[in-house]
């Protein structure tokens, strides 16, 4: 029970002398993604819109459709079968050229082509590469959440550090190297 307080009693402590003490503003945060730039980079990504039906003669007619000059957004808002894809005009925005199948096949096609329908999952697939994004570093506005995460977290543990030294300064800390060297052994009628 007392090992139990005691936890709550240091954590209570950390949050006030750590957590508590650690503020993000803005100017911080610009100083510390200035000297982390390289931490905070887009991978190749693409931006593809598709349309997913459940047949190849869906698969088919959506394909005329589009060969017939229908502009390939209005064709995805009106046939894709993919759940919360129909609103959104079949568009998935940027991803990684690795984060799925389709990514990985749109990065080797041009931006504006058109795919052939292909068989994907349970259904069919015919994609439109929208916009190709090659690697670059994030900007501040782009890496916001990520690097105020790791601000914080940085921030804590140097004020860690300055609160352990204060402790070290004000109370000696003593060890009792026989007794530490008995405390973990398996036959406790050894141990005092």
């Amino acid at each position: 029970m007392n090992e139990y307080k005691d936890g709550i009693l240091l954590y209570q402590i950390e949050q006030e002398e750590v957590w508590g003490k650690v503020q993000v503003n803005d100017e911080q945060l610009r100083a510390f993604h200035e000297t982390r730039k390289e931490d905070y980079r887009w991978p190749d990504r693409v931006n593809v819109a598709e349309i997913y039906v459940t047949t190849d003669s869906l698969a088919t007619l959506a394909s005329q459709r589009i060969a017939s000059g229908e502009d390939f957004l209005d064709v995805a808002e009106d046939m894709t079968m993919r759940p919360g894809y129909r609103e959104k005009r079949g568009v998935w925005g940027f991803q990684s050229h690795t984060a799925n199948d389709m990514a990985k096949r749109a990065a080797g096609l041009d931006v504006d082509s058109v795919s052939s329908p292909y068989r994907n999952g349970a259904g069919w697939s015919i994609i439109k590469v929208l916009e190709k994004d090659s690697s670059r570093l994030k900007t501040f506005e782009e890496a916001g959440p990520e690097l105020t995460s790791a601000y914080q977290e940085y921030a804590a543990k140097e004020r860690e550090k300055q609160w352990l030294g204060q402790l070290r300064s004000k109370f000696s800390v003593t060890t009792d190297p026989e007794l530490l060297s008995r405390a973990f052994l398996t036959d406790k009628r050894e141990t005092p």
